[in-house]
């Protein structure tokens, strides 16, 4: 699922429907290993115990009633009989995107297989590290212009305006990045892997790192800042080897010094991108600390290769967050921010900054804020059980105001995943969501400091669960995070020990 799905693509015509087939077969085939496997089982004298103690598996408990409650909504739901613009039931299929009640059973379904009896072995980490690179390689050629494998299929040039990688839209683009990011640095710090397994990890962290620079995408960025500040006292508290810290800090670091040499412009109207460089101030800086990192890595890890990094006094590095982070917003709100400001600069910064002057209105946030605004309002219009699954573009279309009634514009998600909840399956379904996500939390809690695969898959789940503030669940890339959720649920009994020497 982590190899062949995120890759696999024809072009970006009909791009959701093709990931929907793939993850269909990919989970029926699933299923049906698993199924072989327990039949295996029973024959050889297993017997399956079962438990009912729901203090054991209050996770599980919470999604099967949010499950169970979805179906609930609907029923009691005005719009039960809402079609697609296919001709199927919205409920059972989604309006547009594939995301109604048959994904979400087999999204359930995948955890409580995965959690029970899931498993994260090297080769799975390879198939990741591979993957990775290959999107990451397509965007940064992209980027430049190029069309490889002609997935613009009107044979343009390329350009990752909208568009990029093998998984279309560079929002969801991000959203997998959520994902593969944290996971692959992450697994580089605490895991023990061979030489070639870690320098194809350092190497997928920098094109995966370039590539984040390249698509500028908020809700990214501000999963990416928000999880360092959570997890540096973590890390910290824990303990991490020296010689693996700079190694990978080079890595980000060497990131950004190209990204601050190549300036790329894609022209949308020409179809065309303009490559310069810039031999700027943040290039030279980003260079000469990236050389530094690697030097004193390399010196590390020839004199000293057990050291560790290790700070048992985790809330002087919380206090030293909090100064560090005052200062940043202190030096935004102070800021001039020129209308010609571009990039993460213009796109984040100066969103930041209209936030700290109080200047919100309906069009910021790339125009979701109002939508935000508009949905809510309308969801109170049902506050406990909600307008049912798969009804959001016909409630909203037909309840809200004028500025988003359009021929050419159907809104079927508000481009926030818990506010979707709340207007599709009400407070009830919200809550029930939210409360199978505080049971894994809590679980992983008790080994968070002592099971490397709880931190590295807790890190994962929460930077995921961040931008899904700003985005939305579809099949393209919701996958991933019931994978990565079910191996955290499953993480205290996964084998935290390759057997492999470390070499980098």
């Amino acid at each position: 699922m982590f190899f062949v799905f995120p890759l696999f693509i024809i072009n970006y015509s009909n791009l959701t429907r093709t990931k929907y087939v793939l993850f269909l077969v990919f989970t029926l085939l699933f299923f049906a290993s698993v199924l072989y496997s327990f039949c295996g089982l029973l024959l050889d004298g297993y017997k399956p115990r079962i438990s009912l103690n729901i203090g054991e598996n209050k996770a599980e408990f919470f999604l099967l009633c949010f499950l169970l409650f979805s179906v609930i909504s609907y029923l009691l739901s005005p719009y039960k009989n809402i079609e697609n613009p296919s001709g199927m039931s919205s409920f059972i299929f989604g309006y547009g995107r594939y995301d109604g009640f048959l994904t979400l059973s087999l999204y359930v379904l995948i955890f409580l297989l995965i959690s029970k009896y899931g498993s994260f072995k090297k080769v799975h980490l390879y198939l990741v590290t591979i993957s990775v690179c290959v999107m990451s390689i397509i965007t940064i050629i992209q980027s430049f212009g190029y069309n490889p494998f002609w997935l613009f299929p009107d044979g343009g040039v390329g350009g990752i305006y909208m568009f990029a990688s093998t998984i279309g839209n560079i929002d969801l683009l991000s959203c997998v990045f959520c994902i593969t990011l944290p996971l692959i640095n992450l697994t580089y710090l605490f895991l023990n892997t061979s030489r070639l397994l870690s320098a194809l990890i350092l190497f997928s962290v920098f094109l995966n790192t370039y590539s984040v620079f390249l698509i500028e995408v908020n809700s990214g960025n501000i999963a990416y800042i928000t999880l360092f500040f959570i997890l540096l006292p973590v890390l910290l508290k824990k303990g991490v080897l020296l010689y693996k810290s700079l190694f990978l800090m080079f890595s980000i670091v060497f990131a950004c010094s190209l990204r601050a040499l190549i300036n790329l412009e894609y022209i949308q109207q020409a179809q065309k991108t303009n490559v310069s460089l810039s031999f700027s101030f943040l290039f030279w800086i980003s260079l000469i600390l990236g050389l530094i990192l690697l030097a004193v890595g390399f010196i590390q890890l020839k004199k000293n290769p057990e050291k560790i990094i290790r700070v048992n006094l985790w809330y002087i590095v919380v206090v030293a967050e909090i100064i560090v982070v005052s200062i940043i917003l202190i030096c935004i709100y102070n800021y001039s921010f020129a209308d010609s400001d571009s990039g993460f600069t213009k796109n984040l910064l100066s969103e930041i900054a209209d936030l700290l002057h109080g200047k919100i209105t309906m069009n910021s946030g790339t125009g979701r804020i109002g939508i935000w605004v508009e949905s809510f309002k309308i969801a109170l219009k049902s506050p406990v059980f909600g307008t049912g699954l798969g009804s959001y573009a016909t409630v909203f279309m037909e309840c809200s105001n004028g500025n988003y009634n359009s021929s050419s514009l159907v809104l079927d998600n508000p481009h926030n995943e818990y506010l979707s909840i709340f207007f599709t399956n009400g407070l009830i379904g919200l809550i029930l969501y939210l409360a199978f996500l505080i049971s894994v939390a809590l679980k992983s809690f008790k080994t968070l400091l002592k099971n490397e695969f709880t931190l590295i898959f807790f890190a994962v789940t929460l930077c995921y669960l961040i931008q899904a503030f700003f985005n939305i669940s579809i099949v393209i890339c919701a996958p991933f995070f019931w994978i990565c959720i079910a191996l955290l649920q499953k993480s205290k009994d996964l084998n935290v020990s390759y057997h492999c020497r470390t070499f980098l």
